[in-house]
């Protein structure tokens, strides 16, 4: 009784918080509050990728963080059971290996 429900912007703000270091801008705490820090990460960000300054977690600032965030289906590394599937392999047989020829 009484709990309250997770506020989605301090959502998008800890997303942000572990992504933003993933990509190279510094070092932030997942705390949910959009520091100083966090700011000069998302203004860093915002102007390698040629977005408006702004140090907000724009519509556009998040659709770019998404895609920046987004590694191509390579089938030589992965680690995600449902791609090594669509790569051939399986958990019933394995993937035979092509033949040098």
């Amino acid at each position: 009784m009484g709990s309250k429900a997770p506020d989605p912007k301090q959502a998008i703000a800890a997303t942000a918080q572990k992504a933003l270091p993933k990509l190279g801008y510094g070092k932030l705490t997942a705390d949910r509050v959009g520091g100083p820090g966090t700011r000069r990460a998302i203004e860093a960000f915002q102007r390698d990728k040629g977005l408006t300054v702004t140090g907000e977690l724009d519509g556009p600032t998040l659709k770019q963080l998404t895609r920046s965030l987004k590694v191509p289906a390579r089938c030589d590394a992965t680690p995600h059971i449902e791609m090594s599937m669509r790569c051939g392999g399986s958990r019933k047989r394995p993937a035979v290996p092509l033949e040098s020829g």
